[in-house]
């Protein structure tokens, strides 16, 4: 099936070439719908960082890492195909924020830190041009901190391509901040 193009996530007016949703796409975009506002192909985990960090690197290394990746721009465009079905398309540029939650002055930070990830775990991703993944810092005190990422329905509502799968985004994120960080006389944090 040829590609069409539909407007791009990011700027609307910009056309970008779209591609049809594979047999296992459909299906969890159907169970999706039935489903209303369900986190179930939500997935995502974090990963630890001790040692000093820069916040502002980190967030340079995730959009080098996105910027880099087509995968990592994909988008569900809804009603774009012939049949009344979402085409998926990767965005030409995709701003994703990564907040910076501090848990640093609580008793239990700990704690705290397992209930926000739970809490973005159950956040259901919209399904309409947005990001497909999220990424957030935690802060559990000045040199430890926890790197989340997550994503809807894993590989199966992305396009595959090598080195792309965002449950690995997370430690790919370290190693370039690690680069990063020794380069400008920071330190470097252990993954």
């Amino acid at each position: 099936m040829q590609p069409t193009s539909a407007p791009a996530a990011d700027d609307l007016s910009v056309p970008c070439e779209t591609f049809a949703l594979t047999a296992a796409q459909r299906d969890i975009w159907l169970d999706q719908l039935s489903r209303g506002d369900s986190p179930l192909y939500n997935i995502g985990g974090y990963v630890e960082l001790d040692g000093p960090l820069d916040q502002a690197l980190m967030q340079a290394a995730l959009e080098s890492l996105i910027a880099r990746h087509d995968a990592l721009r994909t988008v569900l465009l809804p009603g774009v195909g012939e049949d009344g079905m979402p085409r998926q398309a990767f965005a030409p540029t995709m701003a994703v924020a990564m907040p910076l939650f501090d848990f640093s002055g609580l008793d239990d930070a700990h704690a705290a830190a397992q209930a926000l990830l739970q809490q973005q775990m159950e956040q259901v991703y919209r399904l309409d041009g947005q990001p497909l993944l999220r990424f957030s810092l935690i802060r559990l005190d000045e040199g430890r901190h926890w790197l989340e990422d997550a994503q809807v329905a894993g590989r199966d509502l992305q396009r595959a391509e090598p080195g792309a799968n965002t449950c690995d985004v997370g430690a790919v994120l370290c190693r370039i901040h690690c680069r990063r960080c020794a380069l400008s006389g920071f330190g470097s944090p252990r993954p």
